[in-house]
C-alpha cells in the first residue's frame, strides 16, 4: 500500500463530484461520476480539490449511501466549514484502485473523455465529451459544434475503441445520428 505522500504523484482519475458538506462533522455529499457503482464502498486514500485550486491527500473514514450519490467521511475534514470549502470541487482516486475494480480489459470512462469519433468508413463524427450512466446502461455524448448526440456503449453500436489512436469507431445506422447534423448529413452521407 502507497504512503500518504504517495498518492500525490500517482496518476489520479476523477471519480466524484463534490457537491456539499453533509452534517455537522465534515463530511461531504459525493455525485459519482464512477462507471463502477460499488468503487466508492472500498476507498481508502483520495484527494480533494476545490474550484481555487486547493488539492488535498486524505484518508477515508467512512462510506454512506449508494447510487450515483454517497456520503464520505474524511480524517482531513471535521467542520462543515472545512467540507464547504471543497463544494464544487472533485474527489479523485488512484488509477490502479479506479481499475481493479472495473472489468479488466473495459476502458475507464476518463480514458474515453476526449477521444475522436468516427465512422465505420472513417469519417469524422465528433468527439466523445461525456459518458452517462442510465438504467438501461450507458450511453455516449459524442458533440459536432454545439450539437450533439447519445450513442448507447453497446456493441451494435460502438465498433471498436482504440485508446492508442485515441479514437472510437462507431457503427452509424439511419436516426442515430440526426441530431449531430442538419438534413441528416453525415460528413458526406445522407441517412
Amino acid at each position: 500500500m502507497k504512503g500518504p505522500t504517495d498518492i500525490m504523484e500517482a496518476e489520479l482519475v476523477v471519480i466524484g463530484a463534490i457537491e456539499r458538506p453533509f452534517g455537522v462533522k465534515g463530511a461531504i455529499k459525493v455525485r459519482s461520476l464512477s462507471d463502477v457503482s460499488s468503487r466508492f464502498e472500498s476507498l481508502d486514500q483520495v484527494v480533494l480539490t476545490s474550484l481555487e485550486g486547493k488539492r488535498v491527500e486524505t484518508r477515508v473514514t467512512e462510506v454512506r449511501g449508494g447510487g450515483d450519490r454517497y456520503i464520505l467521511s474524511v480524517e482531513a475534514l471535521r467542520s462543515p466549514e472545512e467540507a464547504g470549502a471543497f463544494r464544487g470541487g472533485y474527489l479523485y482516486a488512484e488509477r490502479w484502485a479506479a481499475a481493479n475494480m472495473a472489468l479488466p480489459d473495459a476502458p475507464l470512462q476518463c480514458d474515453l473523455i476526449g477521444l475522436s469519433v468516427v465512422d465505420e468508413q472513417g469519417h469524422p463524427v465528433g468527439r466523445l465529451e461525456e459518458v452517462i450512466e442510465t438504467a438501461g446502461g450507458h450511453l455516449l455524448v459524442v458533440r459536432s459544434g454545439k450539437r450533439e448526440a447519445m450513442v448507447p456503449a453497446v456493441k451494435e453500436f460502438v465498433a471498436q475503441v482504440d485508446l492508442a489512436s485515441r479514437q472510437v469507431t462507431i457503427h452509424a445506422i439511419p436516426g442515430l445520428l440526426d441530431d449531430l447534423y442538419e438534413d441528416g448529413k453525415v460528413g458526406a452521407h445522407a441517412w
